[in-house]
């Protein structure tokens, strides 16, 4: 089996997940809506990413400013996650 050939049931099973967490993060009133969009935004954020930093070290030539972007982002996303509130449903 590939799956189990290559190690990647690891990685369906934690895939499995996410619906789950979102669901007791956010509620489940809207969990269709909520998880197509964050779809969306991981699917856009492997688009762009990639290029926009090709972009920064073509233009640099430096690694740096990538990693800060990088680390900019990730407190970004770290104070809106800790924001979100629990809804009950």
């Amino acid at each position: 089996d590939l799956v189990r050939s290559r190690g990647l049931g690891d990685v369906y099973k934690r895939q499995a997940l996410i619906p789950v967490a979102l669901a007791n993060s956010l509620g489940q009133v809207h969990i269709a809506e909520i998880f197509g969009l964050s779809n969306t935004l991981f699917m856009v954020g492997n688009a762009v990413g990639p290029i926009l930093a090709a972009s920064i070290f073509d233009a640099t030539e430096n690694t740096r400013y990538i990693y800060i972007m990088c680390i900019a982002m990730l407190c970004v996303s770290t104070l809106l996650i800790s924001t979100m509130r629990k809804e009950m449903s």
